[in-house]
């Protein structure tokens, strides 16, 4: 889960493999606090639409789509997407694995964003 502009094969400039396994540990263990403050204290970007919609009392969910994604239930991802009202990236416009167009973010490997504008909130 380290995507970059939605591709999860790749890292972005500001990656950094110590905090991303820090916010992974956050996410695991259900501690939205924990999740916030090492964003915080990294000074990660906290802008997206994830930050309106993710708080302490949905923070499970998030941590199960997070579960979702890392194995490949992706159906299970979308439903939780769209419970938490994050949406579905390309394939909400009718682009992606759906279509086969082989330009979308999921690049035809059945592939989700986690409806971060692209970028994974873990990374950037």
């Amino acid at each position: 889960m380290f995507a970059y502009r939605g591709d999860p094969r790749i890292t972005g400039p500001n990656y950094n493999a110590e905090v991303h396994e820090q916010l992974e540990a956050a996410i695991e263990s259900g501690d939205y606090d924990a999740w916030i403050a090492i964003r915080q204290e990294n000074n990660l970007p906290m802008n997206g639409r994830i930050f309106q919609v993710i708080n302490a009392d949905n923070f499970d969910l998030y941590k199960q789509l997070h579960e979702a994604m890392q194995s490949g239930d992706y159906d299970t991802a979308n439903s939780i997407k769209a419970e938490l009202g994050l949406g579905q990236g390309m394939m909400k416009r009718g682009k992606g694995i759906s279509q086969g167009s082989g330009q979308s973010r999921m690049s035809g490997q059945g592939r989700i964003s986690y409806g971060y504008a692209g970028n994974c909130p873990m990374q950037n």
